[in-house]
């Protein structure tokens, strides 16, 4: 399955190496041209224990792949997001990064049928 992470965060990131394991091609998107940058080079930007021994495993090769380009999900089966969705001041949950994500997404991919995800780790007192 064609897989798109948006979000490379301590969610997206993991979850694009994990389904790259499985045998998925993901494409993990992110605005953060740093970042992405980083992970096209091999550089790993968060700690996970044995995130880092499936990355280097699958990073270069057609599972695993890096941009910024929304576009990118042009060909996904399944778009997963996994953006940030910090609190506000009064502890409400900020959604700006996940309409941002939505309203990114090239236009045509509404016209087809698509299986979009949103996977937050958002909990609640």
């Amino acid at each position: 399955m064609k897989i798109a992470v948006i979000g490379t965060g301590y969610v997206g990131l993991p979850t694009g190496i994990c389904f790259a394991h499985l045998g998925h091609e993901v494409v993990c998107i992110d605005t953060d041209k740093k970042k992405i940058t980083a992970l096209s080079k091999g550089k790993l930007t968060l700690y996970e224990e044995g995130l880092d021994e499936l990355f280097k495993k699958y990073y270069n090769t057609k599972w695993l792949r890096f941009t910024t380009d929304i576009k990118a999900t042009k060909d996904a089966e399944l778009i997963i997001l996994a953006v940030g969705t910090p609190s506000t001041k009064n502890g409400e949950v900020n959604l700006d990064f996940l309409f941002e994500a939505i309203n990114g997404l090239p236009p045509p991919l509404w016209l087809h049928y698509h299986c979009c995800k949103i996977h937050s780790s958002c909990w609640y007192m």
